[in-house]
């Protein structure tokens, strides 16, 4: 296969492996062929895999980031490279995985590497790597922090009803969507929202089947060297702080103000893009 083709199989990456996102598809599907074919996975930096595939850094480094969080995507000498195969069977994909989640530490700092080239600015606090536990726990509490919204939201489930764009011979189901629209978590109705509005395809014909199996993403986590770039094109960040204990501080992460947003996830302060340009300058 050449290198300016990436050979997508949407039945088992999207479906079976629930990359139901175009981006994080494409870059699995392009380090995947390059790890069964010899090469043993991409050696190069992020910047230069968007360079490949004619998109931003930023695109492709959160993709990168969501594809480790899933135990799809490991780096180990200074080597992306995919973890399941085609050809693996169900049950050792789910050992990978989760062997891939028990050394989530070290593949931390290997994505916090990547691209070093950024010089360091004192006046960013440190990013340092949280394991997927702590996440998810840091995840859970900031929801259940933030002001609960009515969750049979009929007025959000209509809008999704028409921007899914459901066809004449599926309009039965929409009494028993409705009904899985409100099992579902405020900050997952955001999500959904956000996954249908960017991406105009649609894995499943029938809503009922797309909400069923809709796989809600990590918060994008932003890696060191993109925080100053963020900022440097006027965009404010939001700092997350996991709290600490005893024999710990609190650690800090960095994401977008529009991701915490759409996350519901408590603030610890702000990244102000003003301040760091006038700082810089």
């Amino acid at each position: 296969m050449k290198e300016n083709f990436t050979n997508i199989d949407n039945q088992w990456m999207g479906r079976e492996l629930g990359l139901t996102n175009p981006y994080e598809r494409e870059v699995f599907a392009h380090i995947y062929a390059m790890t069964t074919r010899g090469r043993g996975g991409w050696s190069g930096s992020v910047r230069e895999l968007a360079d490949r595939l004619v998109y931003p850094k930023s695109t492709v480094a959160k993709a990168v980031s969501v594809l480790i969080s899933k135990g799809l995507l490991v780096k180990e000498n200074k080597i992306y490279h995919t973890v399941p195969n085609k050809d693996t069977k169900k049950e050792q994909v789910q050992e990978s995985v989760q062997q891939v989640d028990n050394a989530v530490p070290i593949v931390d700092e290997c994505v916090q590497s990547v691209d070093n080239s950024v010089p360091h600015v004192d006046s960013l606090p440190p990013i340092t790597p949280i394991t997927n536990k702590e996440r998810d726990c840091c995840l859970s509490q900031a929801l259940s922090q933030r002001t609960k919204e009515e969750t049979g939201d009929h007025h959000h489930f209509l809008e999704f009803w028409e921007k899914y764009g459901v066809s004449p011979d599926r309009q039965g189901e929409q009494a028993y969507c409705m009904a899985e629209w409100d099992k579902k978590a405020p900050y997952i109705q955001r999500l959904i929202m956000e996954d249908i509005t960017n991406f105009s395809g649609r894995d499943y014909p029938s809503p009922l089947t797309y909400l069923r199996r809709f796989k809600p993403r990590s918060p994008f986590r932003m890696m060191a060297d993109e925080v100053p770039e963020y900022l440097s094109e006027g965009r404010d960040l939001a700092v997350i702080a996991i709290p600490g204990d005893s024999e710990r501080p609190p650690r800090y992460w960095t994401t977008t103000v529009e991701e915490a947003e759409l996350f519901g996830l408590q603030v610890d302060h702000y990244l102000r893009a003003a301040e760091h340009n006038k700082t810089v300058s």
